[in-house]
């Protein structure tokens, strides 16, 4: 059966350069406990330097993928820092394709599935103020998501983002009351701050980076799973 993804990536995005990025991780580096160091090497990748433009507005960018442009294509600092936004875009964009891959593959365990999960919430896209996905949990709850990709792993996501995604989850009437397991983050970093468990107690549900990369790491079910997606949305 044919999964079809709902990704804005796939609107903005070289389709043909994400499948061939996804093959070669498969192939090469599928037996690697890394999904970071996998993530961060696919959004070098699809850099390109010609085609990127300017953006006035963002600041933030990973230092260390400032001085990777510097290397490789030997241009100034500030060039490059316009380059190393959009590589830390990328991660991002990145990271949402494969959370929205996981779960098209795991809807159905409940230790990490959310089924019917959308980037689209009834058919159309709704602007992000923390809710990066919709979907159903295990126990037939509507549940709301958020991915968040962290070059360091060993950060920890902060309620002041999740609060973010509570708050848009009941303003658009998705999450209604408290029950369990409906407020989801799916990141490949360390995981939510304590401070999250105390506010919403039940209703957060985390998948860190640890268990992600238990779970795909020299899985050539999930690797080959995740190619028969990609290549299903070409």
């Amino acid at each position: 059966m044919k999964y079809e993804l709902t990704g804005n990536q796939f609107n903005i995005r070289r389709q043909d350069e994400i499948l061939s990025l996804f093959k070669d991780f498969y192939a090469k580096h599928a037996g690697i406990n890394d999904i970071t160091n996998g993530i961060r090497k696919m959004a070098r990748d699809l850099i390109d330097v010609d085609a990127i433009i300017k953006d006035s507005e963002e600041e933030y960018y990973e230092k260390e993928d400032m001085l990777y442009v510097c290397s490789k294509f030997n241009m100034t600092e500030d060039r490059a820092q316009l380059i190393a936004r959009t590589i830390d875009k990328n991660k991002g964009e990145l990271f949402e394709l494969f959370a929205e891959i996981f779960f098209a593959i795991y809807h159905a365990d409940p230790r990490y599935g959310v089924r019917e999960f959308s980037f689209k919430y009834d058919d159309s896209y709704v602007k992000d103020y923390g809710v990066d996905g919709y979907g159903i949990n295990a126990n037939g709850d509507n549940s709301v998501v958020q991915v968040k990709f962290r070059s360091n792993v060993t950060n920890e996501i902060y309620w002041n983002d999740i609060a973010k995604t509570v708050a848009q989850g009941y303003a658009i009437g998705h999450l209604s009351n408290r029950q369990r397991d409906t407020v989801w983050l799916f990141t490949n970093c360390k995981g939510g701050y304590y401070t999250i468990k105390d506010a919403i107690s039940g209703m957060f549900h985390c998948i860190n980076g640890k268990m992600i990369d238990g779970e795909v790491a020299g899985n050539d079910s999930f690797w080959k799973s995740a190619v028969e997606i990609l290549e299903g949305n070409m």
